[in-house]
């Protein structure tokens, strides 16, 4: 099975980009305030999924780590079974907030907030990432 990039009527645009980019420029408390924007408009569209990359990588600069790999492990697991791919943007938000887990904390203490996170609700992991 080929993965797919959900097509951009799909995609959660505005407020999780703007999220993505406050967050870039280190403009924590304004992307938390996106974040939770995004938040809302993904409940109501069934795109919050697609957001938690985003999510997670805002939790990691806020220095949340552990709140940040619950949010990837049910970010992992969202795209794993639905056979989708990231965009570029959030995968590198994905990687860069990976590799920071890696070097500030043990590998088998990632692997098993990972692969907590993945048996949370998408709604669970958002609201955990965004302290909400």
């Amino acid at each position: 099975m080929q993965a797919s990039i959900p097509s951009q009527h799909h995609r959660p645009l505005p407020w999780v980009d703007q999220c993505l980019e406050l967050t870039e420029r280190g403009e924590l408390d304004e992307a938390l305030q996106a974040g939770r924007q995004a938040l809302e408009e993904g409940l109501r569209n069934n795109t919050l999924w697609l957001m938690l990359d985003v999510f997670a990588y805002l939790a990691g600069k806020r220095g949340r780590l552990g709140d940040a790999a619950l949010a990837f492990g049910c970010a992992d697991a969202e795209f794993t079974h639905r056979a989708a791919m990231r965009r570029p943007a959030e995968q590198r938000a994905h990687d860069v907030t990976l590799a920071a887990l890696r070097e500030a904390m043990p590998a088998y203490f990632v692997s098993a907030l990972l692969t907590e996170g993945a048996a949370l609700s998408v709604e669970e992991a958002a609201r955990l990432a965004l302290d909400a």
